[in-house]
């Protein structure tokens, strides 16, 4: 197993080997390569680097309801559990373990106003999933701009909180009724879009769960009724379509859509 670890660090340093030589005028550039090196590594991957490298493999979730797993039949049902599940067959992730702050309700205000990032300064993980509370935010008629802008505060205090961890930010599900349109005007497919494309522009990682999981029951023929437990939450179906995109995306090397973006 150490042979195998062994050659993915060393694989890992030649390819920031390269931002060395930089001087300091160029440090914004040598951090948005060494950032963009992580994301194109598979997540796994890091995983397993940072079990070589002497720390436990954790994985840290937050978000709202739908990280918490509201709407499944029990714990094992949630979509972090799921993904723990099947990583734990990857070669030294046996004892990967993951810790989840699920806050049903809360929007990226609340979040923020009431420090929910902060537990992460003590848990010191390897990656933090952050899902962006977009289902309450639509329903509390915060605007989108204003979603915005939480969410790169909450970025920027989870950097703060754990400086060593590679943040995965991913949209939450579709809901049953994705177009209506709140008190800001806009609807809930808006949120999902424009502050998908906010999070790409400032090059963080990003998985568009809502965008996935509604081609994957376009594809399989399967009604909204069938994965959700209501209009927000989805069921045990749901949370396994969410953690089958994770798990993809866990796994998959990432150098052909980093190049695309």
């Amino acid at each position: 197993m150490r042979s195998l670890l062994s050659a993915l660090l060393a694989a890992h340093l030649m390819s920031l080997a390269s931002c060395v030589y930089h001087t300091s005028s160029d440090s914004k550039v040598i951090e948005k390569v060494r950032n963009t090196e992580i994301i194109r590594q598979p997540a796994f991957q890091y995983l397993q680097q940072n079990v070589l490298e002497g720390r436990e493999p954790v994985i840290s979730v937050i978000g709202s309801s739908v990280t918490a797993g509201s709407g499944v039949t029990g714990k094992t049902h949630t979509w972090i559990h799921l993904l723990s599940e099947r990583l734990k067959a990857a070669e030294g992730l046996e004892k990967l373990i993951y810790l989840n702050h699920g806050f049903p309700g809360y929007s990226t205000k609340q979040m923020l106003a009431q420090g929910k990032v902060d537990v992460l300064r003590e848990e010191n993980p390897s990656i933090i999933i952050f899902e962006t509370c977009l289902i309450n935010d639509f329903v509390q008629n915060i605007s989108i701009e204003e979603s915005k802008t939480n969410i790169q505060s909450l970025v920027l205090n989870m950097q703060k909180m754990a400086p060593k961890a590679r943040i995965i930010i991913t949209s939450p599900n579709p809901r049953k009724e994705n177009l209506t349109k709140n008190k800001t005007g806009s609807s809930y497919e808006d949120y999902v879009i424009e502050t998908g494309k906010f999070i790409k522009l400032h090059g963080w990682e990003y998985v568009d769960i809502y965008s996935e999981f509604t081609k994957q029951i376009k594809a399989s023929k399967t009604s909204m009724d069938k994965v959700m437990y209501d209009f927000v939450h989805p069921n045990d179906l749901g949370y396994a379509i969410w953690a089958k995109i994770l798990e993809q995306y866990f796994l998959s090397d990432n150098k052909k859509e980093a190049a695309q973006e």
